[in-house]
């Protein structure tokens, strides 16, 4: 067995002299994991096209399968350990951290290979690669063909069996930088700069990425994402992560993508095939991003469809609170005179009525805003087709909030009567109901406000349309409209840190066992599956758009 490796050895020494070369330039340049040519250490039976082709019938696909395994060149090791170039080639060097440590061990194994070149093998060195294959074919496997990696036990084991210092260093390699010894991924997540407009939050805080990094896996940051709100990037660096120039490198090398906001169109051109995104999506108004995200065929969850076991929604909840807080400052300062508003003061003054807020929803934005409102000694009217949840309002706040059923009726009476109307209406993943129609608006008093929480979900006042906290009002009929997509930008630092609170442990999850396990393990997280490989796969958001899915949940993620 030794005379069969040397000569499979010598066979490629040039060839594995080259990879050498080629990996520890991509080393110096910190270019590991990253896509890039690799055509030094390609087999020659890759070049000579032994490794193309796609046949389609099982019996052929395997038969390709095990022909591929056979020609690859047999780089680690002594010419015994079989790696499929072709897979790893366009998929595992592709992006990402099991990229860059797939081409460390391999870098490794070939400077080992070298450092022995000329000194002989030792005979329990041989046997010990001839063991070995047993130890890291599990692992191999999972590279090429997606099949589940070796567990640690087996490693250990063959191990031990084996011995010597080259089935030691090599198998503890291969654990250390492919996997703990419970199997779990290593990912690479990345976190871009927010480009909406006025959009100052940021995925991951610095404890986040410590907490992330802390379960072994790495994080990059884009210069600057989270400076505007105290968050620097040596906060970041201390917590364990890399900094990158600009997006174009975070949806590159990234495993996962942590945003905050929907992604623009021009971040939607960056995603890639496979690649996970974590954010807000607010699909159902927005054709748009919907199709730039099915062309990108990215696998995304949204955090506003992911579900708890009370039928809340944990995601969304944290900045439904900031957006109901901020809901009433906001109408508040739009019924200033200098705004287009009625000139109110909304808890009056002695002797001068307060304004009347109407809130349209009892959900967690609904009990925020009134609870806002009535600290500042506004009327307040809460409306609602739950009379489970009205009796809580009612129980809570006692009999300083007036709650009503909601009726077409009911809507319309005390629309027309308010000073200030929050919309804070949900339906997850679909688009917002239409509560007040135009001729309602045209009939409210002038100088009122609108203040349309549910602008993200399309916006349930007819006359709605998105604005930016650059230019966030208009007005319609005399009635002043406030319609921020993304009204908790404005409070970024407080939002972001609320934000994480929730999101981590989901972000660790999809980190730790990838999205599909972690899906099998949480239905309520498989609930914030909304896109994947080109089609939609919530349903509420197919039907919203008016779309039709052959793809469902359950088969998205049983692959």
């Amino acid at each position: 067995m030794g005379s069969l490796a040397c000569e499979h050895a010598a066979e490629h020494e040039h060839q594995i002299g080259q990879a050498v070369e080629v990996l520890r330039q991509r080393r110096a340049q910190g270019l590991l994991g990253m896509r890039g040519p690799h055509a030094a250490f390609r087999p020659a039976a890759y070049r000579a096209g032994h490794m193309c082709g796609g046949s389609s019938s099982p019996a052929a696909r395997q038969h390709e399968i095990l022909e591929r395994r056979q020609g690859c060149v047999e780089l680690i090791g002594f010419g015994f350990q079989r790696v499929n170039m072709l897979r790893i080639d366009q998929a595992v060097f592709g992006h990402g951290q099991f990229a860059a440590q797939v081409e460390q061990f391999l870098l490794y194994a070939f400077e080992y290979r070298l450092q022995r070149r000329g000194q002989g093998m030792a005979a329990q060195d041989a046997d010990a690669a001839i063991e070995l294959i047993h130890v890291t074919d599990g692992l191999y496997a999972w590279v090429a063909f997606g099949k589940p990696p070796i567990s640690g036990d087996a490693c250990f084991a063959g191990v031990t069996r084996a011995g010597g210092e080259f089935a030691q260093s090599i198998a503890h390699s291969a654990l250390m930088y492919s996997f703990n010894f419970a199997g779990r991924l290593r990912m690479l997540i990345g976190v871009p700069k927010e480009i909406k407009v006025h959009e100052y939050r940021v995925g991951l805080t610095p404890g986040s990425v410590r907490e992330l990094c802390n379960h072994g896996h790495q994080v990059i940051v884009q210069r600057d994402a989270g400076t505007a709100i105290g968050l620097l990037d040596e906060d970041y660096q201390r917590a364990g992560a890399r900094l990158v120039d600009d997006a174009k490198s975070v949806f590159e090398q990234a495993d996962m993508v942590v945003k905050v906001k929907e992604p623009q169109l021009s971040e939607c051109a960056m995603l890639s095939a496979g690649q996970l995104l974590f954010t807000y999506l607010h699909l159902a108004p927005d054709p748009a991003q919907t199709d730039a995200l099915l062309k990108s065929r990215c696998t995304a969850v949204a955090y506003e469809t992911v579900t708890d076991g009370r039928g809340g929604l944990p995601l969304l909840s944290p900045m439904s609170e900031v957006a109901g807080r901020m809901s009433i400052q906001a109408g508040a300062h739009c019924l200033e005179m200098e705004q287009g508003g009625r000139g109110m003061l909304l808890g009056g003054v002695a002797g001068v009525a307060a304004a009347d807020v109407v809130i349209l929803g009892g959900g967690v934005v609904g009990t925020n805003a009134a609870r806002m409102a009535m600290g500042m000694e506004a009327r307040v009217t809460v409306l609602d087709r739950s009379l489970r949840r009205l009796g809580e309002l009612d129980n809570q706040f006692g009999p300083t909030l007036n709650t009503i059923f909601a009726t077409a009726d009911a809507v319309e009476k005390y629309v027309l009567s308010a000073d200030l109307v929050v919309g804070a209406v949900l339906l997850p993943g679909a688009a917002a109901p239409k509560l007040v129609t135009r001729e309602m608006v045209a009939a409210m008093r002038p100088g009122s406000v609108l203040v349309d929480v549910s602008i993200d979900q399309g916006g349930c006042f007819e006359t709605s349309r998105a604005t930016t906290h650059a230019d966030p009002t208009y007005i319609v009929d005399e009635v002043v409209h406030y319609c921020v997509a993304n009204m908790p930008g404005a409070v970024a630092r407080t939002s972001t840190f609320a934000l994480n609170n929730a999101t981590l442990p989901y972000a660790v999850a999809l980190a730790n066992h990838g999205w599909r396990e972690a899906m099998r393990r949480d239905s309520n997280l498989a609930a914030g599956l909304n896109v994947h490989d080109g089609q939609i796969t919530c349903p509420p958001v197919a039907e919203a758009l008016g779309r039709t899915s052959a793809l469902t949940l359950e088969q998205a993620i049983a692959g």
